[in-house]
């Protein structure tokens, strides 16, 4: 790389961009006293080079990889430095340095030496990067940032749910009915989620190629569902402790600050035989004395199904905090909710529980949810919710927006074990594919050498294990070994 500002503002833009992607990276040597050669490098006399490398990608970042090439004093390795942004919450990324060549120079040896770092962070999309040279007569020579971003989100949109319900004990109309409204039922013992509107959606275009639930990331999910004409409650855009709905003498009971209460989503659980893919919106509400055949779920800490069904109970009451709240635009808290009016819930995809159960929803070819309320009524009191389903003539049917990209899974390579044996050194790894593997030793980690075409054997767990029996006394420093993805 030809580099042509020694100091500060505006920094070094790269001169070669292969990438087909809009990306204008900058580094910035940020200490006086830094000169550019002959040969366009960045040459710092009297003492420690600093650098600053930045980078803003159009996409989220999965992993990053620098190499710098440099002579003379080398690059302080503890001193590379991917920063993330402030608001991320993240410290500081630090990572290994590998050596990649080393050769005789005029300065003193030119070593190029690179860096990974693998991105946790699920949203970040600007870089920042740091590092010095160990002292002064440092000469750089050359940077490379490589990026490797996540996947461009696809945009999929359905237009009504292909099965819905209204899931009552006595709805005389299972599947066919073109409202479905949300209300409890209470008891001595607590207060149960009695009517339920169960709507799925065909996701068999994800199911056919799908290897495992985790094939795509759900990057957003957004259902819409409209009002009916006999929705005469309150506006209630917050979830509510299930405290507050204890009665008023209850030792643990907590008041409600906010009028009225929320429309709630959860994901859809089966029993009685019936899974996702097998049940009906004609099915029987129940066996004969048993329990729903279909309930809400969510997921607890531990990662647990939790039926919230009856998690209202005097006795044990359980927080049971919903996929979604449902929203309504341009509706105050506590006015009442219009007639005919679209219902939006954002569903919280970055919850672990969620995100597992939609992308199974999606590797199984259908994607359920359960929209529940608390509301009292019945008895000729219209206070409840109530929405149009597929059926009706009158409204729109419910629809779902998902955002997802294909995951893309894990491909490093990790060795399992090194073992000393009479015959050799024993190496093992877990390969993430089925791709061909080779490996290189070293004895210093700076000079590698290569074995192109190991002898692997397969284990029964699905490593591989490669024999090392070129050792000898003159081996008495031990080895270093890495295993490297052949092309």
């Amino acid at each position: 790389q030809d580099f042509t500002v020694p100091f500060g503002s505006p920094g070094n833009q790269a001169d070669a961009s292969p990438q087909p992607i809009p990306s204008d990276p900058i580094l910035t040597q940020t200490r006086p006293g830094a000169i550019v050669t002959g040969t366009k490098n960045l040459y710092h006399p009297a003492g420690v080079a600093a650098y600053v490398l930045t980078d803003t990608l159009p996409r989220p970042i999965r992993k990053v990889a620098l190499q710098i090439q440099s002579s003379g004093a080398p690059i302080q390795a503890n001193s590379v430095r991917l920063l993330f942004p402030d608001e991320s919450g993240l410290p500081p990324a630090r990572v290994g340095r590998e050596e990649l060549q080393r050769s005789s120079g005029p300065l003193g040896d030119v070593v190029t030496s690179r860096w990974i770092w693998e991105i946790a962070h699920p949203a970040l999309t600007s870089l920042r990067m740091a590092f010095e040279t160990v002292g002064a007569h440092s000469s750089l020579m050359s940077v490379r940032l490589d990026v490797l971003m996540h996947a461009e989100p696809e945009v999929i949109h359905k237009e009504r749910p292909a099965w819905d319900r209204w899931s009552y004990l006595f709805n005389a109309t299972p599947g066919s009915r073109p409202v479905a409204s949300t209300f409890r039922s209470s008891s001595e013992s607590g207060l149960v989620r009695h009517a339920l509107y169960v709507l799925g959606f065909d996701t068999a275009e994800f199911a056919a190629n799908a290897s495992d639930d985790a094939e795509h990331e759900i990057v957003s999910a957004k259902l819409t569902v409209y009002t009916s004409s006999n929705f005469e409650v309150v506006y209630d855009p917050t979830s509510d402790s299930v405290f507050s709905f204890l009665p008023d003498d209850h030792p643990e009971h907590v008041p409600d600050t906010d009028p009225g209460r929320p429309v709630e989503m959860f994901g859809t659980g089966f029993r009685n035989d019936t899974t996702s893919v097998t049940w009906t919106p004609t099915d029987p509400y129940r066996p004969s004395g048993g329990l729903p055949t279909v309930y809400p779920v969510l997921w607890n800490q531990d990662g647990d199904e939790m039926d919230v069904t009856a998690h209202v109970d005097f006795n044990d009451p359980v927080e049971a905090p919903p996929f979604a709240v449902g929203n309504l635009a341009d509706v105050a808290p506590g006015d009442p909710v219009p007639f005919h009016s679209p219902m939006v819930f954002d569903v919280q995809v970055s919850d672990p529980g969620v995100q597992r159960y939609l992308q199974a929803g999606l590797a199984s070819g259908r994607l359920f949810f359960t929209i529940s309320s608390l509301h009292s009524g019945g008895l000729g009191v219209r206070s409840f919710p109530e929405f149009h389903t597929s059926n009706s003539l009158i409204g729109d049917p419910p629809q779902l927006e998902l955002t997802i990209r294909p995951r893309q899974k894990d491909q490093s390579i990790h060795l399992t074990s090194v073992r000393s044996e009479i015959e050799g050194i024993r190496v093992a790894f877990s390969p993430p594919d089925t791709d061909n593997y080779g490996v290189r030793w070293s004895t210093d980690l700076k000079t590698w050498y290569l074995i192109r075409d190991p002898d692997w054997i397969q284990n029964a767990d699905g490593t591989l294990e490669w024999l090392d029996n070129t050792l000898n006394s003159s081996s008495a420093d031990g080895r270093f070994y890495q295993i490297y993805r052949r092309h």
